[in-house]
């Protein structure tokens, strides 16, 4: 094999890595240049509050020392505080349903189903009949006289 060949290998190599990888390059930018100044920030407090909550889990299974875990976790509720305070200093978002005197009966009707629902939820746990277990709340089978989660015995 002469070099010609392997340089038309490479070069053809690339042109197709480079054809192949260009619809993953356009939707990074496409997606960054979308993003608002609100979601930027959300997005990164969210990330934040995970790493929050990794940390946490991490001390409270004992591989991480103490020192360590509130030296690091003083640092992300600085910027996490930082984040949410330039939040707070964007302007409110505009309602996007209309009038306030829509958006209170949007309000007012999520609140009647979510009382529905927990008026249902109610029979359904006092009759034994309930989707959940009442003891521990996880989903059960209709068929099950306890609760595969916590042991309760079901009426």
């Amino acid at each position: 094999m002469d070099i010609g060949s392997i340089l038309l290998g490479i070069a053809l190599l690339v042109i197709v890595a480079v054809y192949v990888g260009r619809p993953f390059l356009r939707a990074r930018a496409t997606q960054r240049e979308t993003m608002t100044e609100r979601e930027g920030l959300a997005a990164q407090k969210a990330a934040l509050l995970e790493q929050i909550r990794t940390l946490d889990f991490e001390h409270e299974t004992g591989k991480m020392p103490d020192a360590e875990h509130r030296q690091q976790r003083t640092r992300l509720l600085n910027e996490a505080a930082t984040i949410m305070k330039q939040l707070d200093d964007l302007a409110p978002v505009p309602a996007r349903n209309g009038s306030p005197a829509r958006i209170e009966a949007d309000v007012e009707a999520a609140i009647a189903a979510i009382r529905a629902w927990n008026r249902d939820n109610t029979r359904a746990r006092e009759h034994g009949n309930g989707r959940f277990c009442t003891q521990c709340g996880k989903p059960r089978d209709a068929g099950n006289k306890f609760c595969a989660h916590c042991g309760f015995r079901f009426a």
